[in-house]
Protein backbone atom coordinates (compact mmCIF):
# COMPACT_ATOMS: atom_id res chain seq x y z
CA UNK A 1 0.00 0.00 0.00
CA UNK A 2 2.86 2.58 0.54
CA UNK A 3 3.95 1.94 -2.95
CA UNK A 4 0.99 2.95 -3.76
CA UNK A 5 0.61 5.86 -1.99
CA UNK A 6 4.23 7.33 -2.46
CA UNK A 7 4.24 7.16 -6.66
CA UNK A 8 5.22 10.12 -7.69
CA UNK A 9 6.39 11.61 -10.51
CA UNK A 10 10.64 11.82 -10.62
CA UNK A 11 12.12 15.18 -10.51
CA UNK A 12 9.48 17.40 -11.25
CA UNK A 13 8.34 15.53 -14.32
CA UNK A 14 5.27 14.98 -16.06
CA UNK A 15 3.73 11.43 -15.57
CA UNK A 16 2.82 9.76 -19.17
CA UNK A 17 -0.21 8.73 -20.19
CA UNK A 18 0.44 5.32 -19.31
CA UNK A 19 2.15 6.11 -16.28
CA UNK A 20 -1.35 7.80 -14.79
CA UNK A 21 -3.48 5.49 -16.57
CA UNK A 22 -1.59 2.50 -14.17
CA UNK A 23 -1.72 4.54 -11.08
CA UNK A 24 -5.22 5.28 -10.95
CA UNK A 25 -6.11 1.58 -11.98
CA UNK A 26 -4.34 0.63 -8.56
CA UNK A 27 -5.46 3.20 -6.63
CA UNK A 28 -8.98 2.58 -7.68
CA UNK A 29 -8.32 -1.39 -7.14
CA UNK A 30 -7.15 -0.62 -3.19
CA UNK A 31 -9.86 1.97 -3.23
CA UNK A 32 -12.02 -1.17 -3.84
CA UNK A 33 -10.53 -3.59 -1.61
CA UNK A 34 -11.16 -1.01 1.38
CA UNK A 35 -14.90 -0.28 0.39
CA UNK A 36 -15.89 -3.85 0.56
CA UNK A 37 -14.88 -4.17 3.90
CA UNK A 38 -16.81 -1.03 4.85
CA UNK A 39 -14.12 1.06 5.26
CA UNK A 40 -15.24 3.64 3.65
CA UNK A 41 -12.96 6.76 5.29
CA UNK A 42 -9.80 4.47 3.41
CA UNK A 43 -11.79 3.49 0.79
CA UNK A 44 -12.30 7.05 -0.11
CA UNK A 45 -8.79 8.41 0.46
CA UNK A 46 -7.63 6.99 -2.49
CA UNK A 47 -9.90 8.65 -5.41
CA UNK A 48 -9.28 11.46 -3.27
CA UNK A 49 -5.87 10.83 -3.81
CA UNK A 50 -5.53 10.67 -7.07
CA UNK A 51 -8.47 12.73 -8.79
CA UNK A 52 -6.32 15.66 -9.52
CA UNK A 53 -4.07 13.30 -11.61
CA UNK A 54 -7.07 12.13 -13.43
CA UNK A 55 -7.77 15.36 -15.29
CA UNK A 56 -5.73 14.67 -18.12
CA UNK A 57 -7.20 14.96 -21.60
CA UNK A 58 -5.66 11.61 -22.57
CA UNK A 59 -7.86 10.18 -20.08
CA UNK A 60 -10.90 11.93 -20.10
CA UNK A 61 -12.97 9.14 -21.85
CA UNK A 62 -11.41 6.28 -19.91
CA UNK A 63 -14.48 3.96 -18.65
CA UNK A 64 -12.07 3.14 -15.40
CA UNK A 65 -11.39 7.65 -14.74
CA UNK A 66 -15.41 7.31 -14.28
CA UNK A 67 -15.69 4.75 -12.46
CA UNK A 68 -13.35 6.08 -9.99
CA UNK A 69 -14.96 9.75 -9.90
CA UNK A 70 -18.30 8.26 -9.27
CA UNK A 71 -16.95 5.86 -6.43
CA UNK A 72 -15.45 9.09 -4.62
CA UNK A 73 -18.79 11.36 -5.18
CA UNK A 74 -20.61 7.66 -3.45
CA UNK A 75 -18.15 8.10 -0.66
CA UNK A 76 -18.24 11.21 -0.40
CA UNK A 77 -22.34 11.74 -0.04
CA UNK A 78 -22.07 8.88 2.34
CA UNK A 79 -20.54 11.11 4.66
CA UNK A 80 -22.66 13.57 3.99
CA UNK A 81 -20.38 16.18 2.51
CA UNK A 82 -22.90 16.14 -0.60
CA UNK A 83 -21.70 19.80 -2.01
CA UNK A 84 -18.63 18.75 -3.06
CA UNK A 85 -20.03 15.06 -4.46
CA UNK A 86 -22.14 17.41 -6.71
CA UNK A 87 -19.45 19.68 -7.55
CA UNK A 88 -17.38 16.78 -8.85
CA UNK A 89 -20.53 15.02 -10.41
CA UNK A 90 -22.02 17.94 -12.80
CA UNK A 91 -18.58 19.51 -13.60
CA UNK A 92 -18.22 15.52 -15.19
CA UNK A 93 -21.88 15.28 -16.58
CA UNK A 94 -21.21 18.94 -18.33
CA UNK A 95 -18.43 17.44 -19.89
CA UNK A 96 -19.97 14.09 -21.49
CA UNK A 97 -23.39 15.35 -21.69
CA UNK A 98 -22.61 16.40 -25.73
CA UNK A 99 -21.39 13.09 -26.39
CA UNK A 100 -23.63 10.76 -25.16
CA UNK A 101 -22.39 7.85 -27.61
CA UNK A 102 -20.61 4.49 -26.64
CA UNK A 103 -18.67 4.66 -23.51
CA UNK A 104 -19.62 8.08 -23.07
CA UNK A 105 -22.79 7.07 -22.88
CA UNK A 106 -22.68 4.54 -19.67
CA UNK A 107 -20.45 7.16 -18.14
CA UNK A 108 -23.06 9.96 -18.41
CA UNK A 109 -25.99 6.83 -16.52
CA UNK A 110 -23.21 6.12 -14.12
CA UNK A 111 -22.84 9.84 -13.07
CA UNK A 112 -26.23 10.53 -12.98
CA UNK A 113 -27.12 7.51 -10.99
CA UNK A 114 -24.47 8.72 -8.26
CA UNK A 115 -25.93 12.45 -8.67
CA UNK A 116 -29.84 11.03 -7.79
CA UNK A 117 -28.49 10.03 -4.75
CA UNK A 118 -26.77 13.29 -3.90
CA UNK A 119 -30.13 14.64 -5.33
CA UNK A 120 -32.13 12.73 -2.55
CA UNK A 121 -29.14 13.61 0.19
CA UNK A 122 -30.18 17.00 -0.55
CA UNK A 123 -33.72 17.16 -0.47
CA UNK A 124 -34.01 18.07 -4.02
CA UNK A 125 -36.63 15.71 -4.75
CA UNK A 126 -37.50 17.45 -8.23
CA UNK A 127 -34.50 17.54 -9.46
CA UNK A 128 -34.17 13.45 -8.15
CA UNK A 129 -37.56 13.23 -10.04
CA UNK A 130 -36.45 14.46 -12.89
CA UNK A 131 -33.12 12.03 -13.35
CA UNK A 132 -34.84 9.11 -12.37
CA UNK A 133 -37.40 9.34 -15.25
CA UNK A 134 -34.42 10.25 -17.42
CA UNK A 135 -32.53 6.85 -15.77
CA UNK A 136 -35.36 4.54 -16.67
CA UNK A 137 -35.74 5.82 -20.19
CA UNK A 138 -32.12 5.41 -20.86
CA UNK A 139 -31.98 1.56 -19.54
CA UNK A 140 -35.31 0.99 -21.52
CA UNK A 141 -32.59 1.34 -24.67
CA UNK A 142 -30.34 -0.92 -23.32
CA UNK A 143 -31.29 -3.90 -24.09
CA UNK A 144 -29.19 -6.32 -22.88
CA UNK A 145 -27.07 -4.26 -19.74
CA UNK A 146 -23.78 -6.10 -18.86
CA UNK A 147 -22.78 -6.54 -15.09
CA UNK A 148 -22.01 -2.29 -14.49
CA UNK A 149 -25.33 -1.34 -16.58
CA UNK A 150 -27.35 -4.34 -14.26
CA UNK A 151 -26.26 -2.80 -10.99
CA UNK A 152 -26.75 0.81 -12.35
CA UNK A 153 -30.26 0.10 -13.43
CA UNK A 154 -31.02 -1.49 -9.81
CA UNK A 155 -29.25 1.29 -8.37
CA UNK A 156 -31.46 4.11 -10.33
CA UNK A 157 -34.54 1.77 -9.36
CA UNK A 158 -33.81 1.83 -5.77
CA UNK A 159 -33.14 5.60 -6.06
CA UNK A 160 -36.86 5.49 -7.51
CA UNK A 161 -38.28 3.86 -4.81
CA UNK A 162 -36.64 5.64 -1.97
CA UNK A 163 -37.48 9.11 -3.80
CA UNK A 164 -41.53 7.91 -3.37
CA UNK A 165 -40.64 7.46 0.10
CA UNK A 166 -39.20 10.64 0.67
CA UNK A 167 -42.39 12.61 -1.37
CA UNK A 168 -44.63 9.66 1.02
CA UNK A 169 -46.82 8.02 -1.70
CA UNK A 170 -47.11 5.07 0.29
CA UNK A 171 -48.87 3.09 -2.63
CA UNK A 172 -46.14 3.86 -5.09
CA UNK A 173 -43.81 2.77 -3.04
CA UNK A 174 -45.07 -0.84 -2.86
CA UNK A 175 -45.52 -0.77 -6.62
CA UNK A 176 -41.96 0.76 -6.92
CA UNK A 177 -40.15 -2.27 -4.58
CA UNK A 178 -41.81 -4.78 -6.23
CA UNK A 179 -39.82 -3.69 -9.50
CA UNK A 180 -36.79 -3.82 -7.84
CA UNK A 181 -37.35 -7.13 -6.28
CA UNK A 182 -38.17 -8.30 -10.20
CA UNK A 183 -34.72 -6.77 -11.56
CA UNK A 184 -32.88 -8.85 -8.45
CA UNK A 185 -34.26 -11.80 -9.93
CA UNK A 186 -33.98 -10.91 -13.55
CA UNK A 187 -30.03 -10.18 -12.99
CA UNK A 188 -29.87 -13.41 -10.72
CA UNK A 189 -26.43 -14.09 -12.60
CA UNK A 190 -25.30 -10.33 -10.87
CA UNK A 191 -27.11 -10.32 -7.78
CA UNK A 192 -27.58 -12.38 -4.74
CA UNK A 193 -31.21 -13.56 -4.13
CA UNK A 194 -31.19 -12.34 -0.82
CA UNK A 195 -28.36 -9.42 -0.55
CA UNK A 196 -28.77 -5.37 0.39
CA UNK A 197 -30.86 -4.47 -1.74
CA UNK A 198 -33.33 -7.72 -1.38
CA UNK A 199 -32.99 -6.48 2.09
CA UNK A 200 -33.54 -3.05 1.41
CA UNK A 201 -36.57 -3.30 -0.83
CA UNK A 202 -38.28 -5.59 2.50
CA UNK A 203 -37.46 -3.26 5.29
CA UNK A 204 -38.56 -0.35 2.67
CA UNK A 205 -41.81 -2.59 2.11
CA UNK A 206 -43.12 -3.16 5.86
CA UNK A 207 -41.78 0.66 6.76
CA UNK A 208 -44.36 1.30 3.98
CA UNK A 209 -47.01 -0.71 5.10
CA UNK A 210 -47.30 0.34 8.80
CA UNK A 211 -47.13 3.80 7.53
CA UNK A 212 -49.99 3.32 4.88
CA UNK A 213 -52.50 2.06 7.72
CA UNK A 214 -51.43 4.84 10.04
CA UNK A 215 -51.87 7.74 7.40
CA UNK A 216 -55.53 6.16 6.05
CA UNK A 217 -56.12 5.89 9.98
CA UNK A 218 -56.63 1.78 8.79
CA UNK A 219 -56.59 0.77 13.08
CA UNK A 220 -58.55 -2.12 11.89
CA UNK A 221 -56.14 -2.99 9.80
CA UNK A 222 -53.15 -2.71 12.07
CA UNK A 223 -54.81 -4.44 14.85
CA UNK A 224 -55.70 -7.86 12.03
CA UNK A 225 -53.96 -10.65 13.50
CA UNK A 226 -53.30 -11.23 9.47
CA UNK A 227 -51.79 -7.49 9.01
CA UNK A 228 -49.38 -8.16 11.62
CA UNK A 229 -47.82 -11.60 10.83
CA UNK A 230 -47.74 -10.46 7.34
CA UNK A 231 -45.83 -6.79 8.37
CA UNK A 232 -43.36 -9.45 10.69
CA UNK A 233 -42.92 -11.84 7.82
CA UNK A 234 -41.37 -9.00 5.75
CA UNK A 235 -39.53 -7.26 8.47
CA UNK A 236 -37.78 -10.78 9.19
CA UNK A 237 -36.76 -11.38 5.35
CA UNK A 238 -35.33 -8.14 5.77
CA UNK A 239 -33.57 -8.40 8.93
CA UNK A 240 -32.27 -11.68 8.18
CA UNK A 241 -30.32 -10.61 5.63
CA UNK A 242 -28.35 -8.29 7.32
CA UNK A 243 -28.01 -10.62 10.38
CA UNK A 244 -26.23 -13.72 8.30
CA UNK A 245 -25.09 -11.71 4.92
CA UNK A 246 -21.73 -9.73 4.80
CA UNK A 247 -23.09 -6.42 3.97
CA UNK A 248 -22.39 -4.83 0.62
CA UNK A 249 -20.91 -1.37 0.48
CA UNK A 250 -20.85 -0.74 -3.27
CA UNK A 251 -23.52 1.72 -2.64
CA UNK A 252 -22.59 3.25 0.57
CA UNK A 253 -25.15 5.49 1.67
CA UNK A 254 -27.40 2.55 1.65
CA UNK A 255 -26.01 0.48 4.75
CA UNK A 256 -24.06 3.79 6.60
CA UNK A 257 -27.30 6.12 6.53
CA UNK A 258 -30.54 4.30 4.20
CA UNK A 259 -30.81 0.87 6.04
CA UNK A 260 -30.30 2.43 9.61
CA UNK A 261 -32.72 5.07 9.27
CA UNK A 262 -35.45 2.77 8.01
CA UNK A 263 -34.77 0.39 11.06
CA UNK A 264 -35.36 3.52 13.03
CA UNK A 265 -38.46 4.56 11.51
CA UNK A 266 -39.70 1.37 11.75
CA UNK A 267 -38.95 0.99 15.42
CA UNK A 268 -40.41 4.21 16.33
CA UNK A 269 -43.69 3.17 13.83
CA UNK A 270 -44.28 -0.17 15.28
CA UNK A 271 -47.69 -0.52 16.96
CA UNK A 272 -47.35 -1.45 20.32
Amino acid sequence: MGDINNWRPIGGTQWSTMELSVSFNKWSSVSKIYQTCGRLEDARFYPDHCYPFIQSEHLRADPIRFQIICRFADLLCAEGRCAKARSIIESEIQSVSNHNHGKLAKALRRLKVSLVDVDIAEGKYDQASLNVEWLKQQFIRVPSPDISDQWLHVRAIVASARLLHSQCRLQDILREWEKVLLLLKQYSDTFKPEGVFYSLGQLSVSLARIQSAYFTDNDRSIASETWRADARQIFDKGCAVLVHEIINYWVPILPKTVIPDILSRLESAEPS
